[in-house]
């Protein structure tokens, strides 16, 4: 990554990265590649792996997750 990315890439939160790098729609390779170009998207990328996704079929579990 050049100065020039490293600097632009330092401008934008990790909220806004989030969100783009969600339009892949879990793209593993992808997001394998994002993971390496900074420790930053390493950081996002590694929270895709720990983020759940609710769905119809899973929220009749969530209740025994909080008990």
């Amino acid at each position: 990554m050049t100065t020039e990315a490293a600097a632009v890439c330092s401008y934008l939160p990790d909220e806004l990265w989030e969100r783009m790098f969600k339009l892949l729609n879990g793209d593993s390779g992808t997001l394998k590649s994002l993971s390496v170009v900074s420790k930053q998207f390493l950081s996002i990328t590694n929270y895709f792996g720990f983020s759940p996704k609710i769905t119809d079929q899973t929220i009749p579990f969530f209740s025994r997750l909080f008990q």
